[in-house]
């Protein structure tokens, strides 16, 4: 049965997520890189893929699911609408992969790898090589659209970093706006549905992690 404060916070898709802290960002990101040593870091997807996916009719917000792909921790991205179902007439996958770092430190080389479209028959056989391999750990967070096309709004952005992160016992998700050059953004304005906003460290954090906030599918996209 779905419970009042599942049906409270799934009742407004588009809105999950919100901007965060230096100091909450750097904790959560710090927490998971404690408690998973030999982890991925980060994986960095294009701000153009990224549009492609919120541009697919009915799209609301964006799951990260974790997969592996090449016998590395590397998570997709797929759209999802009003209802919390996958939408996988696009799935992207092979985001460039950091090693673990601070997200604000400067002069990181930029990396080759933005994402791509993959099919949706590779990427169920890479989440199921995640699921595989971690049995009951998180397999996905879900973020609304609205904190992804604010961090996107950061003057120059070309594209996210999606930053591995735990807190409240789940794992989560960091997501800080990058350049050209794949550094992340600083003292910019970000442009938000209450109006513009000035901000030194942007950040959002995405919040619904799965379980327990799972899609009701049978599929594996979760």
């Amino acid at each position: 049965m779905i419970t009042q404060k599942r049906k409270l916070l799934l009742s407004n898709i588009g809105k999950i997520g919100q901007l965060i802290t230096p100091t909450q960002a750097l904790e959560m990101i710090s927490t998971y890189q404690r408690q998973v040593p030999n982890g991925t870091g980060a994986v960095l997807y294009s701000k153009e893929l990224i549009n492609k996916l919120l541009g697919v009719p009915g799209c609301v917000g964006i799951r990260i699911v974790n997969a592996i792909s090449e016998e590395v921790h590397t998570p997709l991205l797929v759209a999802v609408d009003r209802f919390n179902k996958n939408i996988t007439t696009l799935v992207a996958g092979k985001g460039g992969i950091s090693p673990y770092y601070h997200p604000w430190e400067t002069n990181r080389s930029a990396i080759c790898q933005t994402g791509e479209l993959i099919s949706t028959t590779d990427a169920v056989d890479m989440i199921k090589a995640y699921q595989e391999l971690h049995t009951g750990t998180t397999k996905s967070n879900l973020c609304g659209r609205e904190l992804i096309e604010t961090l996107l709004s950061a003057p120059g952005c070309d594209g996210l970093r999606f930053f591995n992160a735990y807190a409240d016992g789940d794992q989560k998700i960091v997501m800080i706006p990058v350049d050209a050059l794949h550094q992340s953004i600083l003292n910019c304005q970000l442009t938000t549905s209450a109006g513009t906003l000035f901000i030194d460290f942007p950040a959002g954090d995405s919040t619904l992690a799965c379980p327990p906030y799972c899609p009701q599918t049978d599929l594996i996209f979760l």
